[in-house]
């Protein structure tokens, strides 16, 4: 029979198996009884070791104690030169766990499949060649195979026949049944661990947690009850015990709950969330959430339940605050200005307060339902969806809707569309769905001011750039068309209180015959036109919507009929044009599109624009009159002028002939002629400064600039006022660097300012006082003449008007007409230079003027 089919009788293995009752070692003793007469007297001796050995594994403690005495116990008893025992492992394959008289890296290299044909790959894994001195017996625990328990010898086998295999299968067997007893006693022991730290857990987890754990019988008495109810309730843990729920509740909570309660226990199932108000040991409500699973015996009778008890009065509050603010939250949105409008998911609206009834004009029941794109211009809706798209897919939860940084537009039900400022935020509706909610304000009105204030302010801006007549009326007529304005005409009020056309405009190039042919038609104050009616009321009128019969009562004549006819206006209106209160005219503008229709607001608008536009032509009118009166007035200069200058010649002639004939009648003939020339000199003089003003005041001072060098201009001076100031007993002095650049300018007109300047201070300086004239470069592409003196200065009143026109500080003394500054300030300034004074009273004064460098001379 082959050594792994000899078996011990299944009585025997029961017999060593400690459930079994009987030592091991009678197994042993039966079955050398049962053999007594195969065995000698030697092998008797062998028995008694193998008894010993099994009473050995028997009573080892643990794994590793079974382990290390099978190899060292069966070794010894065999004399093997080596012993091992293999196991299976938790990879399925079969490992040395224990050997003696094999190295390590041997054992090491044993990883083989399990089963009963394992002894050839073992021997060759070990490298053990002969087949007749290596023994493997199966060591098998229960129904399983464990593993192989292997001995081998280099020189003769200690153990001969079958006999002796069987009792190593023997030792081979205890060892299973050790190894199954260890770990039996390690699975209880484990098992009982695993309860006690069951318990520990429990009892942790119920003085721990925020929840108060608790049990109650059949009859819903408690029978336990956590520490938390202390910090719940205020009881102590044993006062609860042996009362009910119910015993707890307020009277009226308890009657609530009883019913709803009984229903849940007679049917033995499980409940939570279940909300009771409890009462406190020191009074105050308490309310719990209450959930409970139900208790069944091993036979599974029902013993009561088991469950859990939170405080949620804190959230009832709170939740009681929040249906409180909801509530008013709702009363805000339904009384609310702004448009307020929730939609879904896909984009369906299904909330309308009472603000978007009235902006967008439709009723909450009409939209409700109904697509977003409603309330949206269709040119805008692509871009709307792409909008909300990727706001959904972001993560922010609120944020303002802007198209290209302007405001959004509106679609009102009754087509009009309408600007808007809008935010759009979204919120998760409970379920687990977004909910949109966009709030939409009409701002309509708002825009209407800002375009108004840039208008009018662009009006002021334009009207500002000339007092031009014709170009004044040509800006207010293109104003008043702006944006929303298809012609214009403006009708102004003659010197004899007659309404006369001088300006037709329009935008629209092929009724430009149209417009000519209306501007200048002519009006009939008896017959209705809206130009009269303005003037007669003084007031704005509006026709917002023009009927042919509108048009028709506006006509003058069957021709002119026919002009409106064509032009085929929609909305009129106008204002009239008043300025320091006096009636100009009227602005008439009006629509020929059909959308266009003109309102109260379009109408304050361009009563704003009348009224800076009638100051704006009031201006235009005063200065074009201005202007012809000074046309006039320099006309009649120059003919005075010219005709003042034919006698004065004759009398500059006839003095001349007087000093002549000093000898014969005497030197006070050629006194009387010296008095005459000066006066016809000085008159001469008078009538050049006032033509000299007049041409400065219409900018055409003639100037001929040539390279002059500035000495010559200050020298020539000097030299012409030497007896000036000699007469007035005055010292004339010159102050002149080396070297200075030629100045670009006209060396007549300098020296006119020169002349004014030394004639001014010989005249304002007191006998021995002194007089200086010279010039310095001054900056960047300047020189600095100037004239000084030490007469008696001027005061700082007068100073900032020395250079009027006809001003004199000594109003009672004429020494001249006042024009000698105020020419000489206006030839410098036509050099592009600068005149100005130093002065201050008893020190004298300095006037300084500039002109420019001569630019390089071309080689």
């Amino acid at each position: 029979m082959d050594r792994y089919e000899r078996r011990l009788p299944a009585q025997a293995v029961g017999a060593m198996h400690p459930s079994g009752g009987e030592d091991g070692a009678l197994l042993m003793a039966q079955y050398a009884a049962r053999n007594e007469g195969e065995l000698i007297t030697g092998e008797r001796s062998r028995y008694r070791e193998i008894l010993a050995i099994t009473r050995a594994i028997a009573g080892a403690q643990n794994y590793g104690d079974i382990l290390r005495l099978v190899v060292q116990e069966t070794a010894a008893f065999t004399g093997a030169t080596a012993c091992m025992l293999i196991l299976a492992q938790e990879d399925g394959l079969a490992r040395v766990v224990s050997s003696v008289g094999l190295a390590a890296a041997r054992t090491a290299a044993v990883a083989i499949t399990l089963n009963e044909r394992m002894e050839g790959e073992l021997r060759r894994v070990l490298g053990f060649h002969s087949s007749d001195r290596f023994v493997c017996v199966p060591v098998i625990g229960g129904q399983a195979m464990l593993g192989m328990l292997a001995v081998y010898w280099e020189g003769a086998r200690a153990l001969e026949g079958s006999g002796d295999d069987e009792l190593l299968s023997a030792v081979a067997d205890q060892a299973a049944i050790a190894l199954d007893n260890v770990e039996r006693l390690r699975r209880l022991q484990v098992s009982v661990e695993t309860l006690r730290t069951s318990k520990e857990r429990f009892r942790t987890l119920a003085e721990t947690t925020s929840d108060w754990l608790w049990e109650i019988d059949e009859n819903a008495v408690y029978t336990y009850a956590s520490p938390l109810v202390r910090q719940l309730l205020g009881y102590e843990p044993e006062e609860v015990l042996g009362r009910t729920p119910f015993d707890l509740m307020p009277p009226e909570e308890a009657q609530r709950l009883a019913e709803p309660f009984a229903a849940i226990a007679a049917e033995r199932k499980p409940f939570s969330s279940l909300e009771n108000t409890n009462r406190h040991r020191d009074g105050h409500l308490v309310v719990l959430e209450t959930s409970g699973v139900p208790l069944f015996d091993g036979s599974g009778k029902f013993r009561g339940y088991r469950g859990v008890d939170r405080d949620i009065t804190q959230r009832k509050s709170v939740e009681q605050a929040l249906r409180a603010s909801e509530a008013k939250l709702a009363g805000i949105i339904s009384i609310a200005a702004d448009a307020i409008v929730s939609v879904d998911g896909s984009q369906r609206i299904v909330m309308f307060n009472h603000g978007a009834e009235k902006i967008f004009g439709w009723s909450q029941g009409e939209v409700l339902g109904q697509p977003l794109d409603l309330l949206i211009p269709e040119r805008f809706r692509r871009f709307h969806h792409q909008h909300v798209a990727n706001f959904n897919s972001g993560s922010d939860i609120g944020i303002k809707i802007e198209q290209d940084r302007r405001s959004i537009v509106g679609l009102r039900k009754s087509g009009e569309e309408f600007p808007a400022d809008a935010a759009v935020s979204r919120l998760h509706d409970g379920t687990g769905k977004w909910i949109n909610t966009i709030v939409l304000r009409d701002i309509s009105e708002q825009k209407r001011r800002e375009y108004e204030e840039l208008f009018l302010a662009a009006v002021g801006t334009v009207l500002a750039e000339t007092l031009d007549y014709e170009s004044t009326l040509t800006s207010v007529a293109q104003l008043a068309m702006g944006e929303h304005a298809d012609f214009c005409f403006v009708d102004l009020v003659d010197e004899l209180g007659e309404l006369r056309p001088v300006k037709a405009m329009g935008s629209d190039p092929a009724k430009v015959a149209l417009y000519e042919g209306l501007g200048p038609f002519p009006l009939d104050a008896r017959r209705p036109h809206l130009g009269w009616t303005i003037i007669q009321s003084k007031q704005p009128q509006l026709l917002a919507e023009m009927s042919p019969d509108a048009v028709r009562g506006l006509a003058q004549s069957e021709k002119h009929l026919g002009l409106l006819e064509a032009l085929a206006p929609t909305s009129m209106m106008g204002v009239p044009l008043a300025a320091h209160g006096r009636l100009l005219g009227a602005l008439v503008v009006g629509s020929c599109r059909p959308e266009q229709r003109y309102r109260d607001t379009d109408l304050r608008l361009l009563a704003e624009l009348g009224r800076r536009a009638a100051l704006s032509l009031d201006n235009a009118r005063l200065f074009r009159t201005t202007q012809r009166a000074v046309r006039t007035r320099d006309e009649v200069l120059g003919v005075v002028a010219h005709d003042l200058r034919n006698p004065l010649g004759t009398i500059v002639l006839q003095a001349t002939l007087l000093q002549r004939l000093e000898a014969e009648l005497g030197p006070r003939v050629r006194k009387l002629g010296d008095s005459i020339e000066s006066a016809a000199r000085r008159m001469n003089r008078l009538i050049q400064d006032l033509l000299d003003t007049a041409l400065m005041e219409s900018g055409s001072l003639p100037i001929e600039p040539e390279r002059v060098a500035p000495a010559q201009i200050v020298l020539r001076s000097e030299e012409s006022h030497k007896a000036l100031v000699a007469s007035g007993s005055l010292q004339l002095r010159v102050e002149l660097p080396r070297e200075l650049p030629d100045i670009w300018g006209d060396r007549d007109r300098l020296f006119q300012v020169f002349e004014n300047l030394l004639g001014n201070a010989a005249k304002f300086t007191p006998a021995g006082g002194d007089i200086t004239l010279g010039a310095r470069a001054a900056g960047e592409g300047e020189i600095d003449f100037w004239v000084a003196d030490t007469g008696e200065g001027i005061s700082a009143a007068n100073m900032p008007r020395l250079f009027d026109r006809f001003w004199q500080a000594r109003k009672g003394e004429r020494r001249g007409a006042g024009l000698g500054l105020c020419i000489a300030k206006g030839i410098v300034e036509a050099h592009g230079g600068r005149i100005w004074a130093e002065s201050a009273p008893g020190r004298g004064s300095t006037f300084h003027f500039t002109v420019p460098v001569a630019p390089p001379a071309r080689e």
